[in-house]
């Protein structure tokens, strides 16, 4: 990269250029200059386009001779078509008649005089304050330049595209904003807006965050983009300025075939719907039933007003939004007008870009037969909720029924989302390539783990870390996107964890992989442009992936017993029991015969084995309770026989008792009545009554002993 490019006529100025050149080399300056830049037997018109290309700065000498210099003029006009900061001097003043020749660009800006009536030194005091005025963004637009030319040149090589860090501050570069009279620094040119925004597409995955519905006769100015004043071409034009990505007819469908998919799924993924009201517009079946697609999804609609029409041609369904009218055709007009719309493009726009986030995933999971890999998980799930929360009681762009029935069935499925079949790792250099691999991941039916998706950034580290080593526990692959970035420690250590838990890990070469995190993968494939087709790999991927997926499944199942029962000072509570033990030693014993890669880890051998040991354990004091349990039985039926002898005896004795005791009182009865008997007798002369009554009692007494 240079700092300037030199252009001057060398009939009035070969040496005042020669001169310039040794000044600017003197403050350190690299400048392109024709005289030492170009090599002999080239094509010197391609490098000076190159020479154009490559400086920060385009300086323009001017004197009647370049003033009227064809080559000159070609290259003022690729300098103002590269968007270079153009830096006049004037050296030799032209005439009044050759001025009005000058190109309209060089003839507005302030000139820094150069001529005989003034005190260069001060001139270059000036120039040079100039020239290192906005220098990094100056800079970053020559090298920004660089490569939107190159994939120009080439534009479905989606590796030529910005990613990650790069693109983003791409995005920040292009919004960068600079006061009406600030002519010290550039502006980016269409070179520029196309590329950027091309790279935003690639990486978002949506096919443009504005689109354009206009009637199919206003398809001939938009085509033809020398016709500066359409309206329609220039607010897309000025959108991309902005880094605002735009889906229009000419430059989508002509990629990838105008059907009414394309255009559903455009509108699908648009964050805000530009309706144009013009008489073709509204005149128009196909424009219409695309106003009426958007409105069923409740998109934001912004009408924009080309052409005056009555209350009656308006659709009724768009009467009460206010238009953004651009019926004036000069350039402050439009301006102002389109301030407006971007300002209203810009209004609630983290809301929208959610609204249509969480309807572009629903929509997806519907089409897909309400596929559960899709539904949403952890922080992702939190953010979706208090959206659908907060959007249920707004008045406008409410959320569609789609989007509560694929955020109630995220939330309602969150008991049973314990694992995941992929946890993605990857640099920030890579993040734009791994959104890719996962949204095709998605696409086979794979449910992936992804930091953005299932951490709160608002929480400590301490948290974030926990969460992930609780996702790369639960995950049965480990997916590692490539970086050759000088800081890959960044993931360095979640590939050790992976390595210590004993994971398949599978390596996408995407860009040069460092060797140590090379040595850990079980598998590599080859992502990066030159050696493979994107979809080949992508197959082998998924092919990959669906290798032993029970036993990896097993793998991560028995995995989280152990840690479990590790974290719990391995207590006998957290062991394996009954068909759970039974299953996991198959598992491991499977594992051993067969040479199963992964590995099992030597906390699930330890997990499994002490398991074993335990129930061992506790079967053999169950074998020796039962013998003691025989042993105190034997002995109870013994005294219990032993119990009975007794009873039987004790009763003999007693029965032998009662009748000894029967045969007494007999006998005493008997005694008692032979006494009374004799007594009778022996008073019955002296007595007689007496004698009677003592008869009567021997009669009872004798009665007893029958």
């Amino acid at each position: 990269m240079n700092t300037a490019f030199i252009s001057y006529g060398r009939r009035h100025s070969k040496e005042f250029a020669a001169n310039l050149h040794k000044e600017l080399i003197k403050e350190k300056f690299d400048v392109w200059f024709d005289m030492e830049d170009i090599p002999p037997g080239v094509d010197f018109r391609e490098q000076i386009d190159h020479g154009i290309e490559i400086a920060d700065n385009f300086i323009f000498i001017i004197s009647p001779h370049s003033v009227l210099s064809e080559y000159c003029l070609s290259e003022i006009n690729t300098a103002v078509r590269y968007g270079k900061r153009i830096i006049p001097l004037l050296h030799v003043l032209p005439s009044d008649t050759e001025i009005k020749q000058m190109h309209p660009v060089v003839e507005k800006l302030n000139w820094i005089y150069f001529d005989a009536k003034t005190d260069i030194t001060q001139s270059y005091k000036q120039l040079f304050i100039i020239l290192n005025s906005h220098k990094e963004y100056v800079h970053t637009h020559t090298n920004l330049l660089s490569k939107a030319l190159k994939w120009s040149k080439n534009p479905n090589n989606t590796s030529l595209l910005l990613f990650d860090d790069e693109r983003m501050k791409a995005e920040q570069w292009l919004r960068t904003e600079f006061s009406a009279t600030d002519n010290t620094s550039c502006r980016p040119s269409e070179f520029h807006a196309d590329f950027i925004c091309e790279s935003k597409e690639n990486a978002e995955l949506h096919s443009g965050e504005v689109f354009f519905c206009y009637g199919e006769e206003d398809d001939s100015a938009l085509n033809d983009e020398t016709t500066t004043n359409s309206v329609p071409y220039k607010i897309h034009k000025n959108c991309q300025l902005n880094a605002v990505t735009t889906w229009i007819r000419i430059t989508d469908t002509t990629l990838s075939g105008a059907t009414d998919d394309t255009i559903a799924t455009g509108i699908e993924q648009c964050n805000v719907f530009l309706f144009f009201l013009t008489k073709a517009t509204v005149n128009s079946e196909k424009r219409m039933a695309e106003l009426k697609l958007a409105i069923s999804f409740n998109k934001k609609i912004i009408p924009v007003e080309l052409e005056k029409l009555s209350q009656s041609e308006i659709p009724s369904e768009i009467k009460k939004l206010k238009p953004i009218r651009f019926q004036a055709t000069d350039d402050i007009q439009f301006d102002k007008a389109y301030r407006r719309l971007y300002a209203e493009i810009l209004t609630d726009y983290a809301f929208i870009q959610l609204h249509t986030k969480n309807l572009t995933r629903a929509i997806r999971w519907n089409k897909q037969n309400r596929n559960a890999a899709l539904l949403l998980k952890n922080f992702e799930l939190e953010v979706a909720e208090n959206w659908l929360n907060s959007a249920s009681k707004r008045q406008t762009n409410l959320p569609v029924e789609l989007h509560s029935e694929f955020i109630n069935a995220s939330k309602n499925a969150i008991v049973e989302a314990n694992n995941f079949e992929i946890f993605i790792i990857h640099a920030s250099d890579a993040l734009d390539f791994s959104s890719k691999i996962i949204d095709e991941l998605r696409k086979f039916d794979k449910s992936v783990w992804v930091e953005k998706e299932n951490i709160d950034n608002n929480n400590s580290e301490e948290i974030k870390y926990k969460e992930t080593m609780e996702g790369m526990e639960a995950s049965d692959n480990i997916v590692i996107v490539g970086s050759n970035r000088a800081n890959a420690s960044e993931i360095l250590t979640l590939v050790e964890q992976a390595v210590q838990l004993n994971k398949r890990i599978i390596v996408l070469n995407y860009k040069e992989v460092p060797t140590e995190i090379k040595q850990a993968a079980t598998a590599e494939i080859d992502f990066t442009s030159a050696n493979s087709d994107f979809k080949s790999a992508i197959i082998e991927l998924i092919r990959l992936l669906n290798l032993d997926r029970d036993y990896l499944h097993s793998h991560t199942l028995w995995l989280q017993k152990a840690n479990t029962w590790s974290q719990f000072q391995q207590k006998q509570e957290y062991l394996l029991r009954g068909t759970e033990f039974q299953l996991a030693e198959q598992w491991l014993q499977k594992a051993i015969a067969e040479d199963k890669k992964p590995k099992p880890s030597e906390q699930q051998i330890r997990h499994i084995n002490e398991s074993k040991l335990q129930l061992e354990k506790e079967a053999r004091r169950k074998k020796r309770n039962v013998q003691i349990l025989r042993a105190l039985l034997s002995g109870i039926s013994v005294l219990f026989v032993l119990s009975v002898i007794f009873g039987i005896n004790s009763l003999k004795q007693k029965n032998l008792a009662e009748s000894a005791h029967k045969e007494s009182n007999r006998n005493y009865q008997i005694a008692k009545s032979n006494n009374l008997q004799i007594l009778a007798k022996e008073i019955e002369k002296n007595d007689p009554t007496k004698a009677f009554a003592i008869s009567i009692a021997a009669i009872e007494a004798d009665s007893s002993t029958a």
